[in-house]
């Protein structure tokens, strides 16, 4: 289901509400797994970072 999709727990984002990706950078890697940090920028300007394993 998209993000931006309503849900039992409440109603559908309105538009801003949610950040965009912003970027990435790759931390780590090997051949089996990566740590990835994701950048999301929202509305106000503030950005926010994430960092996400991925194998």
């Amino acid at each position: 289901m998209p993000a931006w999709a309503a849900t039992e727990d409440g109603p559908a984002s309105k538009p801003g509400e949610l950040g965009q990706f912003a970027g990435f950078r790759f931390v780590t890697y090997d051949r089996h797994k990566a740590v990835v940090e994701l950048v999301s920028r929202f509305s106000d300007s503030s950005l926010q970072l994430s960092t996400a394993p991925v194998r």
